[in-house]
Order: C-alpha cells, then structure tokens, then sequence
C-alpha cells in the first residue's frame, strides 16, 4: 500500500492496535489530540521492519475521534466516540466489497446526542452485539455527578451495533458532592461464563461501578465503590467551569454542603440486586 504523504498530523490523543498477522503488520487507529481534526489516521507498522512505520489515510468518520472501540474475530466493528455522539463502522467487506482494516466504511451515525459535547468512549459486548457509549461533561476536571445536574451528565447508553438503535441505558445512581471531578470516564465489558453483559467503569472520584446490562432495558447495579473525596471538606467548593482543586472565584460563590453528606467510605452492593435511586453516604 502506497503511504499518503499529503496527510497533516493532529497530534495523538489515543491509539488503538489492530493487529494483521495476515498481512505481516500492525494497524494503528490514531485518534487525534485536535478536536477540529475528524476520524483517525491509520498507521502502518510492518512487524519486520518496525521503523519503517508510516501514515497510510486519514479515514474520516464525521466527527472527532476521542476514543476508538473495535471488536474483531467475526465481527470486525468499530466505534468512533467523539463530538457529540458516535459514528459505527465496519472493517470487513460488505456485499459490494468495501471495508477493510486498513479502510474501513461507516455503517451508521449517531447525529447529535442531546446534552453531548464531549463524546469520549464506546466499548463492544463480548459478542459484538450491542455496544455502550459514554461522554465527559466538564472533561473530567469538573464536578457534573452533582444533584442538580441533568441525569445524562452521570448516564451510558447501549445500542445494537448494526442499526444504532438505543436498546437500554444506566444512570448512576448515587450523585456526587460539588467537591468531586466526576463523568463515567472508562468502561469495559468483562468475560463470563454464562453469556451476560456484565460492564466495570472507572468514574474518577466517583470510584469503579459494576452494571449487569444483560437486559439493556433493565440495567441493574451490581456492586461499586466510591473512595473519600481528595478535597478536604473545609475547602470552598469550585466555581462552576473551574478544575477541581483550583481556588474559586469570590464573585461564583457556590452553596457549601453539610460535611457529613458529602463525606465518603468504600462500600459494596449486593450482587444483581437494583440499586436505588438515591445510595446514602455513610
């Protein structure tokens, strides 16, 4: 394959590897640091010749690549996460032979997701049947898990991966303080024995999550755990547009919280069972 030397660079945000024993490489899905610069490059790394490593295209998904999901074997799809939604594509032939790993063809996109800005990761169901996406209000340095902001700030989706339709959602049950950077940041589906959907996050102080959306519809909580805030409670809680941590303006007062509300202990949920709208702290 001939390199495009025409091609920009936009930094690098995020790489994901596509191995292709077959063809004797590595794929790089490189999803850059600039939000104006849309899709991904895709890298070339022959695995004889590793320095002679090259920018191939720039596949151009309609939106900003955050993050780039892919589940390969025999399903070979792929999730751009970035902007204000998503864009699924496919890296094996369709009936009039386009798509390939190192030219993959959109399937569908999401258009605008209400409340989205920030499209940030995607993950795939251990059989590429549906997929979750997820975004980061305030990007991840500010405090949007709070009572009082809209339930989408704190929620993933799940879609069917071949038509995009929205088949379920779970919202984070237990808001978080002013005090907290929080968004639903990382996320992943684990293996299991018995063919449920079973997915573990990484929500920033709003700790790890673990959610059985084996019924989309009915996501339940499986367990969580939620450490003690980093912020000492005798700090002023952060103006709104502030990164958690930096000094509050004295002209964007914020209301300061009862200490013992926003105080946190690592607790644990019992096993498949709901989670209540409104988890206490201790």
């Amino acid at each position: 394959m001939q390199a495009d030397f025409s091609i920009i660079g936009c930094g690098s945000h995020t790489a994901t590897l596509v191995p292709d024993v077959a063809a004797n490489r590595l794929l790089v899905y490189n999803s850059g640091s600039s939000g104006t610069c849309t899709g991904f490059e895709i890298v070339e790394i022959p695995l004889g010749a590793i320095t002679s490593a090259d920018v191939v295209r720039r596949e151009s998904m309609g939106r900003q690549c955050h993050d780039v999901a892919l589940i390969l074997g025999d399903v070979m799809r792929g999730v751009c996460a970035g902007g204000n939604g998503f864009t699924v594509f496919r890296m094996n032939p369709d009936a009039d032979g386009n798509g390939s790993l190192d030219d993959p063809q959109t399937i569908h996109n999401s258009g605008p997701i209400p409340d989205v800005t920030i499209g940030h990761a995607a993950a795939f169901t251990w059989d590429g049947e549906y997929f979750t996406f997820g975004h980061e209000p305030g990007g991840g340095t500010q405090a949007e898990c709070e009572q009082r902001d809209p339930d989408r700030f704190r929620t993933l989706w799940m879609y069917e991966t071949e038509t995009g339709d929205q088949v379920g959602k779970w919202t984070m049950p237990r808001p978080q303080s002013e005090f907290e950077n929080c968004t639903i940041h990382n996320f992943g589906f684990v293996p299991t024995t018995d063919g449920s959907y079973i997915l573990v996050g990484g929500d920033y102080q709003a700790g790890t999550w673990v959610t059985d959306l084996t019924d989309p519809a009915n996501a339940t909580t499986v367990a969580f755990s939620d450490p003690r805030r980093s912020t000492p409670p005798s700090s002023p809680p952060p103006a709104r547009g502030r990164a958690i941590g930096t000094t509050a303006s004295s002209t964007s007062p914020r209301r300061q919280r009862d200490s013992t509300s926003s105080s946190s202990t690592t607790r644990s949920w019992p096993t498949r069972s709901k989670c209540p709208s409104s988890i206490p702290r201790p």
